[in-house]
């Protein structure tokens, strides 16, 4: 079936007319090709029209979402511009402002609050016994410190956080947690001091001791061991050798030739102060 377009005078088949059930045939007098081309004129002519009508304002609503400022900013020009600028900041600041005083006198009334009841051993306590916690409503800890502390030991007591100490990824975490600390600058006065503290510490237990080692004896155990590590069984290097307390200073052992043992430096740092059987447990050399 053919039917004649009313635009371009042209009879073309029925399906090239979109359907319109107003018409009496059911179908546009003019064909899709022509329907397109008039669309895209109309609209275009359009927008032209809407652009004269309002005075470029889609280019000022882009223009100010860019700036982040209002439109009526650029309406009134560059010399009021700056003050409105200026009065919108001073609007944010006084309601962030006033947040944050919000804020601050929620936290002073969580602060007047004298007791709490521990979600652990529901016992009412003291606000005292809780530590702070600055992210809780109240300023402080669910649990009281008794039973923080008591789930901490029990933990720490656990084959788990026993295997974990163990592990390779707790070692590394450790080493770099203090080498980090180590390495920044506000910490070198506070390191400092403690060795300090710490060598006096060490000097004062010898001293109680009256324990005395010689060179000689020394000596005499180095050849002994024939420059192998107690602890790991290692060849040790000449710059790489320590002397180390078998049983640590601070809990009993006695500064003489019996209690030391030859050691490379990575053992006897990492042993610190660990009793020989802790010690040798935590590396996995004690089963």
């Amino acid at each position: 079936m053919m039917k004649l377009c009313s635009n371009c005078s042209e009879h073309k088949e029925i399906e090239m007319f979109a359907r319109d059930s107003s018409k009496r045939d059911g179908h546009r007098a003019m064909c899709k090709k022509c329907w397109n081309v008039k669309k895209i004129v109309h609209n275009k002519a359009y927008k032209e029209k809407y652009k004269k009508k309002n005075g470029g304002r889609i280019e000022q609503v882009a223009r100010a979402e860019r700036l982040g400022v209002s439109v009526e900013v650029l309406i009134v020009g560059k010399a009021m511009a700056n003050v409105l600028i200026e009065e919108q900041r001073r609007q944010r600041l006084v309601k962030h402002r006033n947040m944050s005083m919000l804020r601050q006198i929620s936290f002073e009334n969580s602060c007047m609050v004298k007791e709490k009841q521990c979600f652990m051993c529901s016992e009412t306590k003291s606000i005292t016994e809780f530590h702070k916690r600055s992210k809780n409503r109240d300023g402080h800890e669910g649990r009281c410190k008794a039973c923080e502390k008591g789930k901490s030991s029990i933990y720490q007591k656990s084959e788990k956080y026993k295997q974990y100490r163990m592990s390779e990824e707790y070692k590394k975490k450790e080493r770099e947690q203090s080498k980090k600390y180590n390495s920044d600058p506000k910490n070198k006065d506070t390191i400092r001091l403690n060795s300090r503290v710490q060598n006096y510490k060490r000097r004062e237990r010898i001293k109680q001791d009256g324990g005395h080692i010689t060179a000689k004896e020394l000596r005499d155990l180095k050849s002994m061991s024939s420059g192998r590590c107690y602890w790991c069984d290692k060849k040790i290097k000449k710059d790489d050798l320590h002397y180390d307390h078998y049983t640590p200073l601070s809990k009993g052992g006695r500064n003489i030739i019996d209690n030391i043992v030859i050691a490379c430096s990575y053992c006897n740092l990492s042993k610190k102060n660990k009793m020989p059987e802790e010690f040798a447990f935590s590396h996995g050399r004690l089963l």
